[in-house]
Formats: structure tokens, sequence, C-alpha cells
């Protein structure tokens, strides 16, 4: 799907594309958490209005860019949740979706007041893994280093790993508040 441009408080615009794996599309991935499915709010899909929880409207509100399109994969979105053979197929895909992406979003929610603990519990997590020497306290905008590549904390909110685990695949991933 592209993500159309737009400011904060527009409507967010999405376009379905279909495009196989195997013409090697460069797109980024999302992994959320759904929320409540009956807690909605509609975007404008194909110019029509399609309903999608409460936290991807927030996932994709914050991912979306004021002046330029963003193609992204968001299973709410990209797979019809009401045919269960296709749900099938994509799930059987999802392996091959993570590991083809060129970069993993993961959206943790809307900032609260327990975000800053949970980057300061990622950093320790990565910490303890052996990963970053020297582990500085979080600092917003600080790079800490991860053996040869960089991991960023952006000021946005936003963390940078240039890979991740997800689903026990080794892909670039951000995580973002």
């Amino acid at each position: 799907m592209t993500i159309l441009p737009g400011q904060e408080h527009e409507d967010i615009e999405v376009q379905l594309n279909v495009v196989s794996l195997d013409d090697e599309p460069q797109f980024e991935a999302l992994s959320y958490v759904w929320g409540d499915p009956n807690v909605t709010r509609d975007i404008r899909l194909n110019g029509r209005g399609f309903p999608i929880t409460t936290n991807l409207y927030a996932a994709l509100q914050s991912l979306r860019r004021t002046d330029k399109t963003r193609v992204f994969w968001a299973d709410a979105i990209c797979v019809n949740q009401r045919n269960s053979s296709e749900r099938g197929s994509q799930v059987s895909l999802m392996v091959r979706i993570y590991r083809e992406c060129t970069l993993c979003t993961v959206w943790l929610g809307e900032e609260t007041e327990t975000t800053g603990s949970a980057f300061e519990m990622l950093e320790w997590l990565v910490m303890i893994e052996g990963h970053i020497s020297d582990c500085p306290p979080f600092v917003p905008g600080h790079h800490l280093h991860l053996s040869s590549t960089e991991t960023q904390i952006h000021t946005s909110g936003e963390l940078n790993f240039p890979g991740g685990i997800h689903n026990g695949l080794f892909v670039p991933l951000k995580i973002i508040f």
C-alpha cells in the first residue's frame, strides 16, 4: 500500500497496490498491536472509506510524510481479512514479507507515561546481549553503536536498529511511539 502525503489534521489516504514479491518490490513492513477491532477510524483507501483500528490509524498518522509517499505492508489493510483463503495464503507469506522488506517498523502505540521506560528497557536488553558497549543513558538523538552498524534514538521517538528479530528473522527494524 502507498501512504499518500498529508498533514496531521488531514484524512489519511492510502492506495492499495497489488505486487508480487518475485518482482522484489521496495516496501516497509509494519508490525503493531491491532487493538480493539470494534474501535475504529476511517481512512481513505483507493478513494473510499475503510475502517481500521485506532492503533493502526495512529501508526499511519505518525508514519505518513508531508512531502512524499511511503510504501508499506500492513496486514489489516493489505490482506482481505474477510477472506479466510486469502488470509491463509498471506500468513504463509509473512516470513518472506518480513525478510524482504527494506525496513520493519514496530509501532508500540501512542506515547504514554511508560514509553520512556520501554526505551530504557530496550537499551538495557540490547546492552546485556553484548551488542552495545559503554551504553549511555537514554538521550534523545544520541547515537549508540551496534557492532559495526549504528543504532540511533531520534527525538521524534524512534529507535532505529539496522537489524532486528521479527518472528525469528533478522530484519532492519525501527521501533516508534
